[in-house]
C-alpha cells in the first residue's frame, strides 16, 4: 500500500471522527434544550443558547480540513465525493444545532406564555426518538453501515407520524382553548424543529452509508 493511499485513508478516518464529534455536540445541545423544555429550566435554556457558536466553529474547522485534504492528497473520484459529502453534511449537522438552540428559545418563551398548555405526549416521544436517531447517525458515519441508514430512515418515518399527530392535537387545542394558543404555537414549532432534525439525520446517514 502506497504512502499516499495510507495518508488518504488516515485523513478520511480523522474527518469522519470530526463529523462524529459535531454530532455529539449537537446531541448534547438537543438533550439540554429538551430538558429545559420539559422541566421549565430557563437557566439551562440560556446555557444552550450561549453554546450556539460551538458547532459553527467545528463546521468551519472540518470543512477546512476536508478542503486541504482535497488539495494535497485526495485525487480519485471516491475521495472527491467524500469531500463533497463532508462539506454538505457538516452544514446539516450545524443546522441540527441551530434547531436545538431554537428549541431552547422556545422553552423560555413557553414559560412566559400568558396561559400554559399541557405538553403533548407526542412531543416527548419525538424528542426521545430524535435523540436515538442522532446517536445512530453518528454510528452510521463511523461504520458506513447501510443497514443503519435504513433503520434511521424508518425511525424518521415514525417521527413524521408523531409530527402529524402533534399538529392535529395542538391545532384542535388552539380552537377549543384560544387562551392556550400562544403556548400551543410554541410547541408546534418545537415539534417542527424535531421533525427537521430527523430529516437532516436521514440525509447525513444516506451520504455516509456504503
Amino acid at each position: 500500500m502506497t504512502a499516499t493511499l495510507l495518508n488518504t485513508e488516515h485523513e478520511t478516518v480523522l474527518i469522519r471522527a470530526g463529523l462524529v464529534r459535531m454530532l455529539s455536540i449537537a446531541e448534547a445541545q438537543l438533550t439540554d434544550a429538551l430538558d429545559a423544555l420539559f422541566s421549565g429550566d430557563t437557566a439551562l435554556a440560556d446555557a444552550v443558547v450561549r453554546r450556539d457558536n460551538a458547532l459553527s466553529e467545528q463546521e468551519h474547522c472540518l470543512q477546512t480540513q476536508a478542503l486541504c485534504a482535497a488539495a494535497h492528497g485526495f485525487r480519485g473520484t471516491r475521495e472527491t465525493r467524500f469531500v463533497a459529502s463532508v462539506l454538505r453534511v457538516s452544514g446539516n449537522i450545524e443546522r441540527i444545532g441551530d434547531h436545538a438552540v431554537s428549541i431552547a428559545h422556545l422553552a423560555k418563551r413557553l414559560q412566559a406564555a400568558p396561559a400554559p398548555t399541557m405538553m403533548p405526549l407526542e412531543v416527548e416521544r419525538m424528542g426521545r426518538a430524535v435523540s436515538v436517531i442522532l446517536r445512530e447517525t453518528a454510528r452510521c458515519i463511523s461504520t458506513g453501515n447501510p443497514e443503519i441508514a435504513v433503520q434511521i430512515a424508518e425511525a424518521d418515518d415514525e417521527v413524521d407520524i408523531l409530527w402529524r399527530e402533534t399538529q392535529t392535537e395542538l391545532r384542535e387545542r388552539m380552537v377549543r382553548f384560544p387562551q392556550q394558543s400562544v403556548a400551543a404555537s410554541h410547541l408546534l414549532f418545537v415539534a417542527h424543529y424535531l421533525e427537521r432534525i430527523g430529516d437532516h439525520c436521514v440525509h447525513v446517514a444516506e451520504r455516509f452509508s456504503v
